[in-house]
């Protein structure tokens, strides 16, 4: 099992939308309680839009952090434990999948058009790589000999990484990638990280030609 993760995007593509309608669900439930305080020190802590909340309703009563990296999503970044000092990946979980649970359930009842994703706690190839096209194209990549840097290889690994780059609903998660290369296919640890770079540093560069 591994810590599962939590995004969340509103139609409007906003994350200081996204943030006070994160407000709005905590004030209308009893299960989760705002904490101004520590939101204020995070956001200038990280120089981005956040949100903090405590889940109220089961020790170790944890707080939930949020942030954005882009100015339009939202995702969990830490969720800590207030009365002992570290909680179990089956905790973290749990308290994490509640929460997704009932922001969704907030949402669709009151029309805020939120996507609430949670991923997977499975290390699966699926939960790394999103996109049936894009991960159709990693795993044509695996099917030959990923490992032997030859040309032929690494080009099949360069059209996975531009078809991610183009299809809108494709992502990697490269540091579950990783670790799934590692634990569930038994890669060596070097080869694992040539793999990742190159698709991290790939998707950088298309990206900053898109925006060009």
């Amino acid at each position: 099992m591994i810590f599962r993760e939590l995004h969340i995007q509103s139609k409007e593509g906003d994350s200081r939308q996204l943030v006070e309608k994160l407000r709005e669900f905590t004030e209308a439930s009893s299960n989760y309680e705002s904490l101004p305080e520590h939101t204020a020190r995070y956001r200038q802590m990280i120089g981005a839009d956040s949100y903090v909340l405590l889940a109220c309703y089961k020790e170790p009563l944890p707080s939930i952090h949020l942030a954005s990296s882009d100015g339009a999503t939202m995702h969990v970044t830490n969720i800590v434990p207030q009365t002992k000092s570290e909680m179990s990946v089956e905790e973290y979980n749990e308290f994490l999948s509640r929460f997704s649970d009932e922001l969704g359930r907030y949402s669709r009842k009151h029309r805020l058009g939120l996507r609430v994703r949670l991923s997977s706690d499975e290390l699966t190839l699926e939960s790394a790589v999103s996109g049936p096209k894009a991960r159709e194209r990693f795993q044509r990549f695996l099917a030959h000999h990923p490992t032997s840097y030859h040309r032929c290889d690494t080009l099949r690994l360069d059209q996975f990484i531009g078809a991610v780059s183009r299809q809108r609903k494709a992502r990697v998660d490269t540091d579950r990638l990783n670790r799934y290369l590692i634990e569930v296919l038994g890669w060596d640890a070097a080869d694992a990280k040539w793999c990742v770079d190159r698709v991290r540093t790939g998707l950088e560069v298309l990206e900053a030609q898109r925006v060009r």
